[in-house]
This record gives C-alpha cells, structure tokens and sequence, in this order.
C-alpha cells in the first residue's frame, strides 16, 4: 500500500473518530438539557406547591384570628380582614395570589338530603327561577343525592341514565363538588357559569345562608315574598345583623326563611395562585371553621380549578390601554 493511499486511510479514519466524538457530545449534552430543565421544572413546582400551601397555611391563620375576636366570633360580614382581597405577594421569580370566599354565602345543594328538603326544594327553584334557569333542575338533583331508588316529579333515577352514553348511574348520595352537575347534561357551559357563583356542595344537609355576606339572588331564594329590589338594596347595604331575628325585623318579607338564616360562617373557600419563573400552582381547599371552638378542619383540596390572576387581569388591562392609545 503506498504512502499516499495509508495517509487517505487515516484521514478518513480520524474523520470518522471525530464524527462519532461529535455526535456522542451532542447527544450527551441535549440529555443535560433535558434533565437540567426537568430538574428545574421538579423544583419550580416544588416551590409554587410549598408557596400555594403557605398561603393555605396563612389564611387559615386569618379566618382562625377573626374568630379569636369577640366581634368577629358573632357574625361574620364582607368588612372583615379574611373578606377583603390582598395585594399580591412579589416572591422569587414570581408572584403569590390569595384570596378566601364565604361559602355559607351560597346555597347548599346537599340539604337537599336533609329532613328539610320540601322548603329546600322549593328554595333551589326560586334560586334557579331568579337566575333565569329551569326550576326542574332542582328535582333531578333532589334525585341525584337521595338515597332511594325513586324519581320525584320531573326527577331522574337509574333508569334515565342507564340508557345515557356513556351510562352510569345515581350518585345516591351527597355531592362532594359541584362538578356533579356536568354529567346531568341539565345545563350548557353558560348556564352553568351562571348558577356556579350561587351553589355550593358542603359536606351537610342543612341549609344556613349568612345574611351578611349572601348575594341578592341567594336572599331571594330563602322567601318568594321578597322582591328583588328589595334584595338587590340589601346587598348595597352596609350589612351587620348580629341575628335573623335583627334582620326580619327590618324586612319582614324575609320571615319565611328565618330557619335557613345565619349571621355566622362555618364553610370557607380558600384560592392560592403561586407562580414562580412560570411555574403555576392554583390551589383551591374548603376549610370548616368550628363555630364554637374555632378550630380548623381541612375538607377538600383541589389542584384542577382555573383561578382567575390578579396580576394576569391587571396586565391585560394595562396591555389594552396602552394599544388604545397608540
């Protein structure tokens, strides 16, 4: 072999070691890559989760602080500190949004299972009337969560579902969560947008709407005497009732539903929002507060619910302001 054709060899051999060199180094540096960034994403979730549970932590801190205070164990109202929205936190590379909401505010949908479901009955339809959607509704969900086998009414049992597709059946049981009325197929996405911020699904059959903090179609449902201007005044009001009984006086077309009133809350909603560098954790928790003792119970926790950014809304304002102007 000549000189000349080992030297080709050679240079083709090295080419070669230096191809394979190469893409073993890429390879090698796209796999970094990866679990530099997976490493980095494990620990931005981390840190919003542990933030979204710190603001959990710090709220029930607050709900249990306006407990301690002797006016804020009587009656709970929309003036007090857990009621006000707070500023968001700036945090490392992020920001920290909390929020809590009074969910003795809305309408329990368990109660009706309870021993007064002919007045809640009747309550949920007016709710349901006020807000422009088909009092029918009450009695497929009366049947939803009951515990026997028969239809009321317009209701539905197995048999409706069964033939459904997919089929499944009654839930004959309390509802954990208002996503319970998706499968019903009673309401489209709007409609159901619209009753949403009025129910709630709270983990007892009785039915106690604080007076102090319920919205005007909430106050509607508990008498068919009121009208919904008067209603609608009494939630522009300044509202400190330290009892039913203080807040029938004043309007007597409330005293059909004196016995599912209340002036204190047991039932809170907590939203945290953490996100850091991009890494979003949106927690939503139910908290019981016990009204004699103050202590807390956790009920639920979930991690699905999209919750509304306070810092997103502001951006997207300003973003529109200025594109207005320009």
């Amino acid at each position: 072999m000549s000189s000349r054709r080992q030297r080709g060899v050679a240079l083709i051999s090295i080419l070669l070691i230096v191809a394979m060199v190469t893409a073993l180094m890429y390879h090698l540096m796209t796999r970094q890559a990866i679990v530099v960034a997976q490493t980095r994403q494990v620990i931005r979730g981390d840190q919003s989760l542990s933030y979204a549970l710190g603001a959990e932590a710090y709220a029930r801190q607050i709900l249990f602080d306006d407990w301690n205070r002797p006016a804020g164990r009587a009656l709970d109202t929309l003036t007090e500190a857990w009621a006000v929205p707070s500023v968001p936190f700036d945090i490392e590379a992020g920001t920290l949004e909390l929020s809590i909401e009074d969910l003795d505010r809305r309408f329990n949908l368990n109660s009706l299972g309870g021993q007064d479901v002919t007045k809640n009955l009747t309550r949920l339809k007016a709710l349901l009337g006020t807000l422009g959607l088909d009092p029918v509704i009450a009695e497929t969900w009366r049947d939803w969560i009951d515990s026997d086998a028969d239809a009321t009414g317009f209701g539905a049992e197995d048999a409706t579902y069964l033939v459904a597709t997919p089929p499944f059946r009654t839930a004959n049981q309390l509802a954990a969560s208002t996503s319970e009325l998706e499968p019903l197929r009673l309401l489209d996405a709007d409609q159901l947008a619209r009753l949403l911020p009025y129910v709630a699904t709270l983990p007892t059959t009785t039915l106690k709407i604080n007076v102090n903090t319920a919205d005007a179609p909430t106050l509607e449902s508990l008498s068919p005497r009121i009208a919904p201007g008067q209603a609608q005044s009494l939630v522009e009001s300044d509202r400190h009732y330290e009892d039913a009984s203080a807040l029938v006086a004043e309007v007597p077309e409330l005293s059909d539903g004196v016995d599912a009133m209340t002036v204190v809350s047991s039932f809170f909603e907590i939203h945290a929002r953490a996100e850091i560098d991009g890494f979003r954790t949106e927690l939503t928790s139910v908290i019981y507060r016990d009204p004699a003792t103050g202590r807390m119970t956790l009920v639920s926790r979930d991690f699905g619910k999209r919750l509304a950014s306070v810092v997103e809304t502001q951006q997207q304002a300003e973003a529109a302001a200025k594109e207005s102007t320009n």
